[in-house]
């Protein structure tokens, strides 16, 4: 169905309704968050073995190693996280958009025109 500001959603005399364009919205920012993520990611460097001159002290080198390895795995796996959840918002919108069309194409086969549902949008 189309609303007043021309969007796309699914809805009911009930008040059920999806609004396809704020769910593709939202998908949209998961990935756009994603990318940034990836981005800021790149900035700290993948596991080393750094010099301990390079951070003042013996103890620190391995410590900075420790962290930028964990901080790259925990980037991964909420990159990966925003991603999934992004391709499962826009599957969820398919699936509602194809069973309110094929409910309205049940209906439409089914209503006799007299009974005012020719106009069924």
């Amino acid at each position: 169905m189309t609303g007043e500001t021309g969007e796309t959603h699914m809805s009911s005399p009930t008040g059920y309704g999806v609004r396809t364009e704020e769910v593709g919205g939202s998908a949209g920012k998961l990935d756009k968050a994603a990318d940034e993520l990836d981005a800021i990611k790149s900035t700290i460097p993948q596991e080393q073995c750094s010099s301990p001159d390079a951070f003042g002290g013996e103890e620190a080198a391995p410590a900075y190693d420790a962290f930028a390895g964990a901080w790259q795995r925990e980037a991964t796996v909420l990159r990966d996280a925003l991603r999934e959840i992004s391709r499962k918002l826009n599957t969820t919108t398919r699936n509602y958009g194809a069973a309110e069309q094929g409910a309205e194409e049940s209906l439409r086969r089914a209503a006799p025109s007299y009974a005012g549902l020719s106009d069924f949008n």
